[in-house]
């Protein structure tokens, strides 16, 4: 028999705390619509999450990579 990974085990931990947790029903109808509102906007081709923690300098090198100036207000509306 093939050895689970760590990885595997602490997968596998997780869905049985999620399972016995009774799944998603901690969750409001109301509050579950409008997360899958947010996760479909956020799933859209074109959008995403970047980091939040990424400063000006990393930033400012993947926006001149395509020809964006580098601002606040830039990395504003990137965020």
């Amino acid at each position: 028999a093939k050895r689970a990974t760590r990885k595997a085990v602490r997968v596998q931990a997780n869905a049985d705390l999620f399972a016995q947790s009774g799944g998603d029903s901690f969750l409001s109808p109301a509050q579950k619509a409008e997360l899958e509102a947010v996760a479909a906007a956020i799933a859209q081709p074109g959008k995403g999450i970047t980091a939040c923690d990424e400063g000006p300098a990393t930033i400012g090198s993947r926006f001149e990579a395509v020809g964006i100036t580098n601002s606040e207000e830039t990395r504003r509306a990137y965020r």
